[in-house]
C-alpha cells in the first residue's frame, strides 16, 4: 500500500520515462538495496590495529583494498 502522494509520484515519474508503475518501482528498490561490494561497515574493522605490522594509514589497504594518495 502506498500513500496517496507516493502513488501519485509514482505515475507521475513512470508516465515521463514511459514506463509501468511496477518496472518504475523494481528500478526504485533495485537502487536503493543495491550493496557497494567493498563498502565496509565500521564495526569490521574493529580490532584491525592489533593485527600484526599494521602501520599508520596501512588501515585503508584492508578497508578498501588499495593505499591512498596521502
Amino acid at each position: 500500500m502506498l500513500e496517496d502522494w507516493q502513488f501519485d509520484a509514482l505515475r507521475s515519474l513512470s508516465e515521463r520515462e514511459g514506463k509501468s508503475m511496477s518496472e518504475v518501482l523494481r528500478e526504485i528498490l533495485s537502487t536503493h538495496f543495491r550493496t557497494p561490494r567493498r563498502r565496509k561497515k565500521l564495526q569490521d574493522i574493529a580490532g584491525i590495529a592489533s593485527i600484526a605490522g599494521l602501520r599508520g594509514r596501512e588501515h585503508d589497504l584492508h578497508l578498501y583494498g588499495a593505499k591512498t594518495g596521502r
